[in-house]
């Protein structure tokens, strides 16, 4: 019998849900090539250009680089300029508005996510694009997938699938309760 969840199961009368805000990481997203070569710091970066993203902002997402820099715990904001760089030549990030600085105004670039859609057009996903890629880039890239998705289990050859016992990778016969 299931326990009640205390968790209420529509939003609340301002439209919003009580939980908290998460970020989402697609599989599909963290196996691409161009994932797999970004930087750890191009992947922090990310990680908190998707914070920003709350569903329905996409393409007016902004940061200076005072903030990427505190935000990835960089001291120079070139630094952190430079990882936001990567992420747009990567396919990651579009530059919607450029931003600019004068003596007057001083306004952030704003940046859109190319894994969601812009508005109403469809998602991009430049990134996924695998001609953007080098021939080294691609090499490298083989190199960096996870050894544990390349490897199959050994001594499993030939068995045929759903014979082997669901935990225990042993044959069904084997006694395993």
């Amino acid at each position: 019998m299931a326990k009640n969840s205390k968790r209420p199961k529509k939003p609340n009368a301002t439209g919003r849900n009580d939980t908290e805000r998460f970020v989402k990481l697609d599989e599909w997203m963290l196996r691409s090539k161009s994932y797999r070569l970004l930087s750890a710091p191009a992947r922090a970066l990310l990680v908190e250009f998707l914070r920003l993203y709350n569903g329905s902002n996409n393409g007016h997402l902004w940061i200076s680089q005072r903030d990427a820099a505190l935000a990835i715990g960089v001291r120079q904001h070139s630094t952190a300029a430079k990882y936001i760089d990567e992420l747009i030549e990567r396919g990651f990030l579009k530059i919607m508005v450029p931003g600019s600085f004068n003596n007057k105004t001083r306004h952030a670039t704003t940046y859109a996510l190319t894994m969601h859609k812009i508005g109403e057009a469809q998602p991009t996903k430049e990134f996924m694009d695998e001609k953007l890629l080098s021939k080294e880039e691609k090499r490298r890239a083989a190199q960096l997938t996870l050894s544990w998705r390349k490897k199959k289990p050994s001594g499993l050859n030939g068995i045929p699938a759903g014979y082997l016992h669901e935990y225990e990778n042993q044959p069904r016969r084997a006694g395993i309760a």
